[in-house]
């Protein structure tokens, strides 16, 4: 487990306590990572620009994965090094889909975070409205007009959240060609490119970093981990994490209210 040499880790649920925040032990665990020479990456289902914010928040460094590994960054708010665009028809059926559905979506493009709906706000507006736009180039747009837009523009992710019916809107959407369903939540459904994963993401970042799969700790809680768990050399469940997480990885942690990935990352720098 010493031999590690590439630390990338979840976010919600994973790396953020349940007040949304990297606790001080999270944080001095991370640095000791990287001075004992371990690179530190998050992977998310979050935006990069949103995940960004939240490194330098608690002076962190590494490269940032964002929509389930639909768009990297060389580290916090740097230069984005992949993209992953869904096909612009398959963009515009599942949009054409949700809509004739009466469903409520938004949609993570380059510097646009787009809410099929007037007056819906994404998350990250609500906690983080004011710090993104003063800080990076995302801006927050609204109905039909900024869906089209997105859609010309290149689309990374899909996010439903919440609509009361999400099994039978997922059966409906895994239909559409050139694109994946995957939750991040129990409420919440997403879709990227067919091929995008979070462990897509992370050989993509093991191949630009030159690191082996097998000298990566990956740490997630929730179905759109499990990619990137099985493709990491260790593939570390939450103590919280759902039960077919817990089932399909062979290391586990602590929950993320008890610092679990803290105390993996210490256990593994004390071999």
């Amino acid at each position: 487990m010493n031999d590690i040499r590439l630390i990338v880790t979840d976010l919600d649920g994973t790396l953020l306590n349940p007040e949304g925040k990297i606790s001080a032990e999270t944080r001095e665990a991370l640095l000791l990572a990287r001075e004992r020479g371990i690179v530190t990456a998050a992977c998310s289902g979050r935006y990069c620009e949103n995940v960004s914010l939240l490194f330098l928040d608690s002076g962190i460094q590494g490269p940032v994965i964002g929509s389930n590994g639909a768009q990297m960054m060389e580290r916090p708010l740097g230069p984005m090094i992949r993209r992953h665009y869904i096909a612009k028809e398959s963009a515009a059926q599942i949009r054409d889909t949700l809509d004739e559905m009466g469903t409520a979506y938004f949609i993570f493009a380059d510097e646009r975070v787009v809410s099929s709906r007037e007056g819906a706000h994404h998350h990250s507006k609500i906690s983080m409205g004011e710090k993104i736009l003063s800080q990076t180039s995302v801006r927050f747009t609204y109905g039909p007009d900024a869906v089209e837009e997105a859609i010309r523009r290149g689309i990374y992710k899909f996010y439903i959240c919440n609509n009361g019916e999400l099994e039978e809107t997922r059966e409906i959407l895994q239909r559409i060609p050139g694109a994946v369903v995957t939750r991040s939540t129990p409420w919440n459904l997403e879709m990227m490119a067919e091929g995008v994963d979070k462990g897509r993401g992370l050989l993509e970042l093991c191949e630009y970093l030159n690191i082996p799969p097998s000298k990566a700790m990956a740490f997630g809680d929730q179905e759109n981990d499990l990619p990137m768990l099985s493709k990491a050399g260790m593939g570390v469940a939450m103590g919280n994490a759902e039960p077919a997480v817990l089932e399909q990885t062979s290391w586990h942690t602590l929950s993320n209210a008890e610092d679990g990935v803290a105390a993996m990352i210490r256990r593994m720098l004390a071999e």
